[in-house]
Order: C-alpha cells, then structure tokens, then sequence
C-alpha cells in the first residue's frame, strides 16, 4: 500500500537510485549530501511516497533565508520532483505536494524553475507561474565581420571600451572564508536569497558537480564586489552565477567584463535579465534564443504572512546561482 511520508536518513540509498532512475543517471549521492544534509539551513524537507520497501515519488523542499524589505523569510527551493515511471499517472506528484503544504510548517513560500513536466502539476496545486527569466548576453569577441557574433559584440561589448580605475583578480575557492568580516549588499527593492559567506560557501565550494571561478573586485585595499562565475569551455559561454557586492558597493559588472574577455578571450557571457539594471549595462536581449525564457514559479505556503510582492518579477532578484542545476 502506498503511503506518503517524511524522508528518514536511512531512504538514502533509495532516493538516489530513483533520482538516478527518473531524474539524472549521473545523480550521485554527494550531490544529495550537499543539497539535503550540507546546506546550512540542512536538513531540507523532504515528502516521499514509498510503496512497501520502494521510493516510488521524491520532492524536496530545499531551505534558504529570503529578505523582503528588511525582513527574513524561509523561502523554500522545489528540487527534483520525480515519480517512478511505473507508478506515474496514480496522483502521486500531487499527493506529495499536498503532504508538503500540510506539514512543511517552518517555510514561508516556495520557488521553482519548473520544467514542462512539473509545472503543471505545480500549478494545479497553487504556484504561480511569474517568469521567464530571459537571457542577455555580452558578446567579447568574433571571428568574421557581420557573422552573429559581430552582431552581438557590436550591440554588447564594444559599447564598453573604456578604462576603469578598478583592478579585477581571480581568488581561489577556498579564500571564501577571508570575506567573512564583509557585508553582502542586498539589491535595493529586490527579494533576494540571503548571499552570505557560509551560504557561498555552501554554493560554490562545497557543490560536488561544478568547478567555478571566482573573481574579485577592488579599489586600493577595498574589497567591492565578488563575480562568481562557471566558464563552459565547448560552448565559450561564461555563466555569470552571482555578483556579490559589499557594503558600500554597487551592482556593477562593467569592470569585469574587459578582464574577462582577456582571460577567457570570445566569449558569450550569460546573465538573467531579473537582477538590477545596473548589472544589465552592456548586455543586450540574446538574439538566437528561440524559447522565451527559463520558468519561474512561487508560491505561498497556507496561511503564512508574506507580501503578496513576490508574485511579481520584478521585485525579484533571480540569477543562475539559485538554481543548483548550474
């Protein structure tokens, strides 16, 4: 008989082999460590639907700290849904959404980047869709005149050539923990993931899939912003996954982007149009980009007191960096 539970360490084992199964062959169990056992708000909430001794259906609810307008809210991540292709089309997916809207009491609202499969299941039980987080794109460089790149690089990059007092250095991943004593600024208006040290830590040292670059920025002896970033090197695009200023900076990545093309040479650098405008200055709209956007979905745990402002994307700060997938 089935029944729809909470997650007990010892279903381990078996949620990774359905996440494997259903989800991502080259799921392993050091990214489930890090995602439900690592995250500083670990553990994260977990609804199972076990049939006998076999996981049938997994959803998650990851934990993070939100601010909106000063205050903290626990804001919770959906990640890797999954019902087992022989149990699929039994109201499984909704059963599990409806034990975690009942007994997920510490989480104040819910987001997801929902795929097609998922997000009509989402819907139905209460998540808004408010995207699409649209792509922009900095073009560094191009191989022949009026080929796309050219296109791009003349609408992006070249409107950016011009020498800043400012000099830009790559740190190492485990230099995190020198920037403690910094204070992360939040994006003014913006609903925002808290972008603490230990959080960062969390994200980009710890993460068992990616290798990520880290770049600071600095005036004299002052630290003002960290650029986190993951370069795919088949594709020459650099992902920029987080801009992190500190007390008493901005949300600025013009200094970057000439030190980037030197270090990475022509590439695509890619961004999510949901952050402050400052940040999109010498990004243009990506012109080949033939879907509307990444899906965006929230929603409000029952009954918990939070602005009705986070069903607007625009108050939003969304990057790449909040999404684990990258």
């Amino acid at each position: 008989m089935l029944e729809i539970r909470r997650y007990r360490v010892e279903d381990k084992p078996r949620c990774v082999e359905l996440l494997q199964q259903g989800h991502d062959s080259k799921f392993t169990q050091a990214r489930f460590d890090w995602l439900h056992h690592k995250n500083i708000q670990a553990p994260s909430d977990i609804a199972l639907a076990v049939d006998g001794k076999e996981v049938a259906g997994f959803y998650a609810a990851l934990k993070k700290t939100a601010i909106i307008d000063g205050k903290r809210y626990v804001l919770a991540r959906d990640i890797d849904p999954v019902v087992n292709p022989s149990h699929r089309g039994q109201g499984i997916f909704t059963r599990l959404l409806d034990f975690a809207l009942e007994n997920f009491t510490d989480i104040d609202f819910f987001y997801n980047f929902a795929n097609q499969a998922s997000s009509p299941g989402f819907i139905k039980r209460g998540w808004k869709r408010i995207g699409p987080l649209r792509d922009n794109i900095c073009q560094t460089g191009f191989d022949r005149y009026f080929s796309r790149e050219f296109v791009v690089y003349a609408g992006s990059f070249a409107r950016c050539l011009r020498k800043h007092n400012s000099k830009i250095s790559e740190i190492s991943i485990d230099d995190l923990e020198k920037y403690t004593n910094l204070i992360p600024v939040q994006p003014e208006a913006k609903i925002w993931v808290e972008r603490s040290i230990p959080y960062l830590q969390w994200r980009y040292k710890q993460n068992p899939m990616h290798h990520y670059r880290i770049f600071e920025y600095s005036e004299g002896s002052l630290v003002k912003s960290l650029c986190f970033t993951r370069y795919i090197a088949e594709k020459r695009h650099l992902l920029i996954l987080d801009l992190v200023p500190f007390e008493g900076s901005q949300y600025i990545l013009t200094h970057y982007l000439t030190p980037f093309k030197k270090e990475f040479q022509q590439v695509a650098i890619y961004l999510w149009h949901a952050i402050p405008k400052s940040m999109l200055h010498c990004f243009v709209t990506n012109p080949t980009n033939k879907n509307i956007g990444q899906n965006f979905l929230v929603r409000k745990f029952p009954g918990k007191d939070v602005p009705d402002s986070i069903f607007d994307l625009n108050n939003w700060y969304v990057t790449r960096g909040d999404s684990e997938v990258f």
